[in-house]
């Protein structure tokens, strides 16, 4: 893994639901992103924006448990894996501890 990345994270609408939009009908794929931290020119003392990779229409909710549901016709912009926190906290600085 490269330094200041976030963590590697699959895109959940291709691995569950696929291209022909139908859960569990054999076309899903992994595809996976990882995305650079926001202060990755100098970590902890910039924050400068990154670009998001995904980007969902479909997205399934606990598919495998009875209560599971597909949310759809969504315009999501998701950055999972990326712990934005750490840039909070040290933009807050001690203001943020305790």
């Amino acid at each position: 893994m490269a330094p200041d990345r976030g963590l590697p994270v699959p895109n959940s609408e291709k691995l569950y639901i696929g291209g022909d939009g139908v859960v569990h009908s054999g076309d899903e794929s992994l595809e996976v992103s990882q995305h650079s931290m926001p202060g990755i020119g100098s970590p902890y003392l910039t924050n400068s924006p990154q670009p998001v990779q995904e980007r969902y229409f479909n997205k399934p909710v606990f598919l495998d448990f009875p209560f599971g549901y597909v949310a759809s016709n969504l315009n999501l912009y998701e950055a999972a894996g990326k712990p934005v926190a750490c840039n909070l906290c040290h933009s807050l600085g001690d203001s943020f501890k305790n």
